[in-house]
């Protein structure tokens, strides 16, 4: 984040945390739907089922995601007197992405222990 602040890029990264999350929401809620309304649920890939599988693959993405926004904002170096705006924005960054992995392992995690959500 840098002193010249345009609203959109500020906005966007501030709630990058957000986003992600409810991306992985909507995709493994509509996985799940979508393999139970056309009854692919206990289909297998690799051995596994289809969904587990995928609710899995998109909770380690959306995971690995968060993960990046955050650890740009810790390594982020700017100017020696950082001003009180700029650290506001980028550990409200960080602490948004704390509270979005805590809801995506939240989401992720019964579909993943239970298993197909059909039966």
């Amino acid at each position: 984040m840098t002193r010249s602040r345009e609203f959109w890029p500020v906005a966007l990264t501030l709630t990058s945390g957000f986003l992600v999350w409810a991306a992985h929401f909507a995709m493994i809620y509509g996985l799940t739907a979508l393999a139970c309304a056309r009854g692919f649920n206990d289909a297998k890939l690799l051995g596994l089922e289809v969904v587990p599988l995928g609710v899995g693959a998109a909770t380690l993405a959306a995971l690995l995601m968060v993960v990046w926004v955050i650890m740009s904002c810790i390594r982020w170096r700017g100017p020696r007197r950082e001003d009180a705006l700029t650290r506001f924005l980028r550990y409200t960054t960080i602490l948004i992405g704390g509270f979005a992995i805590l809801a995506i392992v939240w989401d992720g995690l019964p579909a993943i222990l239970i298993g197909s959500p059909c039966r």
